[in-house]
């Protein structure tokens, strides 16, 4: 099943106000013209490289559970396979740490990677749903509370 990204309004906000900035600013020295043209020029190509990055970074994002792993879709950059095995524990997180997430409202994934324990922080729309679809597909992860553990690692 896939499970998109809980959004949320003031972090999408921000990062519209943040190109609006350079947009308004670039629009008013067109329009005044004079020896600020160019800037407006370089203002609205900025503007559009940013959001065709944006774009490309962040479209599409969603996080699918299947029967064997965990696929991670971020952007045409990041499609991220985490077999379900390798899941220790899942458990909410509210890190502002550059994620594949629209909002703060996170859970932290612990997984194995080539031995090494490491992190990923995702915002499925429903952290209930997300983490009762990761219990049904592998029976070892067990919820405790509002975190899902791998039997064999908490003994």
């Amino acid at each position: 099943m896939v499970h998109y990204s809980k959004k949320d309004s003031w972090l999408i906000g921000f990062i519209l106000a943040g190109s609006m900035i350079p947009l308004v600013l670039g629009l008013f020295f067109l329009f005044v013209g004079g020896p600020n043209r160019n800037a407006g020029y370089l203002l609205l190509v900025i503007v559009v490289v940013e959001g065709v990055v944006m774009l490309l970074l962040t479209y599409p994002l969603y996080y699918e559970v299947t029967t064997s792993e965990l696929i991670v879709r971020c952007g045409v950059l990041m499609n991220r396979h985490i077999s379900l095995g390798a899941i220790d524990e899942v458990q909410p997180d509210r890190n502002a740490v550059s994620s594949p997430a629209w909002s703060l409202d996170r859970l932290r994934i612990d997984y194995r990677k080539n031995g090494e324990r490491v992190s990923l922080l995702i915002s499925p729309q429903s952290k209930a749903a997300f983490m009762q679809e990761l219990s049904r597909f592998d029976c070892d992860l067990k919820m405790s509370g509002d975190r899902l553990i791998r039997e064999s690692a908490s003994k």
